[in-house]
């Protein structure tokens, strides 16, 4: 499934109708060119960033305040939430299994949620976690960062390494057989436009039981009560 930009903007004034909210067919395109990044529709038409056809999957990335101030200059009085609703549900129409997010800290969330799931249901994490005498999943802390500006241009992809951990549950009532499992993953996406990006990609590289009795050498007990 696919569509374009006049699509979209057809259905964006047909979304604005049916929720009682007059748009008319220009401005819709004008509010659209702004979610996709551009201070006016000529920007968009002009720029060689944006591609001719979305395919679906896709992830736009929307500035809500920038798109509140385009609908004030076009005589609009509309929210950001309201104009996030609005391109979300064009976007669902549309392009179902695509995602529409409301800032970077937005998009942000969803790539660290998708990390953490897919972290938590890896077949090797799993296969580990297994063998452990636990009580279900602590935590789960995979850190990293993700801004627009880290993006590369435009038809290229961003890859993020990104180590950590999941952590178990001990269950007291059972013989200690290990809590945690480290983890390397990469966090891939691609850029495909000013504020659109393509594939999403996570892939869990290595995970190994965290063993703190592995390779340390033995030592007397004076040694280990000075410690």
């Amino acid at each position: 499934m696919s569509t374009d930009f006049a699509s979209l903007s057809h259905c964006f004034r047909a979304v604005s109708q049916q929720r009682g909210i007059a748009i008319k067919l220009g401005h819709a395109q004008q509010l659209l060119a702004c979610a996709f990044g551009y201070r006016t529709l000529a920007g968009y038409q002009s720029s060689s960033d944006e591609p001719a056809t979305i395919g679906d999957g896709v992830h736009l990335i929307i500035d809500a305040t920038a798109m509140q101030q385009r609908a004030a200059d076009l005589g609009l009085s509309l929210t950001g939430q309201q104009l996030v609703e609005l391109i979300d549900a064009t976007f669902t129409s549309q392009l179902p299994r695509s995602g529409v997010h409301a800032s970077e800290l937005a998009f942000f969330d969803f790539l660290h949620d998708s990390l953490q799931s897919t972290v938590a249901n890896d077949d090797d994490v799993g296969s580990i976690t297994a063998d452990m005498n636990t009580n279900g999943v602590r935590e789960i802390y995979v850190p990293f960062d993700f801004t627009l500006a880290d993006l590369p241009a435009v038809g290229e992809t961003l890859s993020v390494p990104v180590t950590g951990h999941i952590s178990m549950e001990i269950d007291l009532d059972r013989p200690y057989a290990g809590h945690r499992v480290d983890v390397e993953a990469i966090v891939s996406v691609d850029r495909i436009g000013r504020r659109l990006i393509g594939n999403v990609h996570i892939e869990i590289e290595q995970a190994s039981e965290n063993d703190p009795y592995v390779d340390r050498p033995l030592i007397s007990r004076a040694q280990a009560f000075a410690q």
